[in-house]
């Protein structure tokens, strides 16, 4: 199973006033094609069964993030098997234009960790 930790407090400021914004289970199916498709089949759907990808915004100074993340070996373990995968550029239900079209204007989006740079614009 995937080594995952639990961010309680924002990562930026420190503030432990978060909101949910979104928490689904990674078995959904949107979660689930965008995890296919992003890894390449590098992660198992039994590895994430019975876990959530939950989204979390802070109250203090509005950054939203990721409230489950992998731990270190997690990380290592996943990017290790992406530097030998084939690149592939595919589209799912999470691709670029729908995550812009979903922010206001003058929203301002911070991408750290942005993998292979995809989603950068």
């Amino acid at each position: 199973m995937a080594s995952m930790a639990e961010r309680e407090r924002c990562p930026v400021c420190g503030a432990g006033a978060v909101s949910a914004l979104r928490s689904v289970p990674f078995e959904h199916p949107s979660v689930r094609r965008f995890v296919d498709a992003h890894y390449r089949g590098r992660v198992r759907a039994r590895e994430l069964a019975g876990r959530r990808h939950a989204i979390d915004r802070c109250d203090v100074c509005g950054l939203a993030f990721q409230r489950f993340v992998l731990t270190p070996p997690g990380l290592e373990r996943l990017y290790d098997a992406a530097a030998d995968a084939p690149a592939a550029d595919v589209r799912t239900a999470f691709d670029d234009e729908r995550a812009l079209a979903a922010l206001r204007p003058g929203a301002r989006v911070l991408d750290v960790g942005a993998g292979d740079g995809a989603f950068c614009l």
